[in-house]
């Protein structure tokens, strides 16, 4: 699905944002991914088909579901890019969960953003405690203790 934008440049979906485009001045992913979503609103209300029926964020540029093949080829190249280790798609799901815990992200958030019907659930799959998480949590005991013992 193209389309012409206020500068007269045909465009179509996702692809077709430009680098420019991309880096915002916050630089976040957040805008980004906003920005991305009003350029659907917008192919969606200019298009003349039922594009993107089932309100998807990522689409071809038909408006429909992206193939495994296409996501999982552009995942590689991202990953060889960065100079990552090899890693699974998936892998990116537990990375998140490792994260937000070790940085103190609340158990429901988390919880929330994975779709876990529990948290228990959540902290049995996620909830392994590194050596770092445990020296973290006895320097914050001690300097509640600390503080305790100034007062």
């Amino acid at each position: 699905m193209s389309y012409t934008n206020a500068r007269g440049r045909t465009e179509n979906g996702l692809g077709s944002i430009r680098k420019k485009e991309r880096e915002r001045k916050d630089g976040s992913v957040y805008e980004y991914l906003f920005q991305c979503q009003k350029k659907n609103q917008l192919l969606m209300k200019n298009s003349k088909t039922d594009w993107n029926p089932h309100n998807l964020v990522f689409t071809n540029k038909q408006g429909g579901v992206l193939s495994y093949r296409t996501v999982y080829g552009c995942f590689k190249r991202i990953v060889k890019k960065l100079g990552c280790p090899e890693m699974r798609f998936h892998d990116l799901r537990h990375q998140y969960a490792v994260i937000a815990i070790k940085n103190g992200d609340d158990i429901k958030t988390i919880q929330g953003n994975l779709g876990h019907a529990t948290a228990a659930f959540t902290l049995d799959v996620y909830g392994h405690v590194t050596e770092e998480m445990k020296r973290n949590s006895a320097d914050r005991m001690e300097n509640y203790m600390q503080a305790l013992s100034n007062s």
